[in-house]
């Protein structure tokens, strides 16, 4: 096995020494030969990091270190009176996107009282049930609020007709937390949620 401490210390040391250098090489710029060999040296360095992994430059590099293959986030959802269910389209808010949604969810679900996560469950549904009358009749949310706000991206979650029209009326808001798998592509796979808050008509 080896030893992770160690290759640490190597690292942090090769590291310090070409503090040193560059300093050295700023010292005696004047010098044509130190300007080349430190150039040199330095792109050579660079491309040691893209053919070897254990070299200290690779911490500079973006995307150096692995995303974690498991994430987990609270999910905001809306469902009918039989328990059908969609995700919550931040569009219905005006106010939130995507990420935004998942951080209302988590206080919700974590920190807000009983009082608070209820007026805020009532309110999410109480602009979920417009939005849905506005995305069953085609019409374009462009609120006065979305006017001065950067546009979202394209690619966002968002209801469509079809989807809206599958289940029945909204009769609840619900917060889950999901655990998901993921394999660094574009496979996710939920593998864990948990139901935390539901709110609506009948609560």
């Amino acid at each position: 096995m080896p030893n992770p401490a160690g290759a640490e210390a190597i690292s942090a040391f090769i590291f310090l020494l070409f503090i040193i250098g560059t300093l050295g090489a700023i010292v005696l710029r004047d010098y044509s030969l130190v300007r080349k060999s430190y150039i040199s040296l330095f792109f050579a360095s660079l491309l040691l990091a893209n053919l070897v992994a254990p070299v200290p430059f690779v911490h500079l590099q973006k995307f150096s270190t692995a995303a974690d293959d498991q994430i987990q986030f609270h999910e905001v959802r809306v469902a009918d009176e039989h328990g059908e269910e969609i995700i919550y389209d931040a569009r219905a808010t005006a106010h939130f996107e995507e990420r935004q949604m998942q951080i209302l969810g988590e206080a919700m679900a974590t920190e807000y009282t009983d009082d608070e996560a209820e007026r805020a469950g009532q309110h999410l549904l109480e602009r979920a049930q417009i939005y849905r009358t506005e995305v069953e009749h085609g019409q374009s949310y462009a609120s006065v609020l979305e006017l001065p706000r950067f546009p979202r991206h394209t690619i966002d979650y968002q209801w469509s007709s079809e989807q809206v029209n599958s289940i029945g009326e909204f009769y609840t808001i619900r917060v889950y937390h999901v655990t998901v798998m993921s394999d660094g592509y574009d496979n996710i796979q939920i593998i864990n949620e948990t139901k935390q808050i539901e709110i609506g008509d009948e609560m």
